[in-house]
């Protein structure tokens, strides 16, 4: 149910799902990272970040949770706090395109134009185009 509330336009009902089962199962990361992501959807931008913050604490190899944290400090321009975060995404996450779009953004911010570039290059080749047999009108 909170998963499928963050899918639409309930934000808010998530939000107090996902709270009522924080305080059930207060150590699964997974709860805190949905609750975060509500968070954010409902422009609560602080307890988002200490929503997530509570995910990476609990399990470490959560690879959205760890993008998340560095992508909420990348919204603050904080982007020397957001990199290790993004990188560890990437690290625990490799195959979410996203995560490597996102690392390149962000080296590129810092100066760091060659990773940058090796970043946002292997974010458009993971792209999965459509072939011309997926598109009907192509066929």
């Amino acid at each position: 149910m909170p998963a499928a509330s963050l899918d639409g336009d309930e934000p808010a009902l998530a939000r107090e799902a996902l709270t009522s089962a924080v305080a059930i199962a207060p150590t699964s990361a997974e709860t805190y990272f949905l609750l975060a992501l509500a968070l954010r959807r409902l422009d609560d931008r602080d307890a988002a970040e200490r929503a997530v913050r509570t995910a990476v604490e609990l399990d470490p190899k959560h690879g959205l949770a760890a993008h998340y944290l560095g992508a909420l400090l990348a919204e603050k321009e904080v982007f020397d706090h957001a990199l290790p975060w993004l990188r560890r995404g990437v690290e625990l996450a490799p195959e979410v395109a996203q995560h490597h779009r996102d690392l390149g953004v962000v080296e590129l911010f810092l100066g760091e134009v060659t990773r940058g570039r090796a970043s946002l290059m292997h974010a458009a080749n993971s792209i999965r185009w459509p072939t011309r047999r997926s598109i009907p009108w192509c066929a």
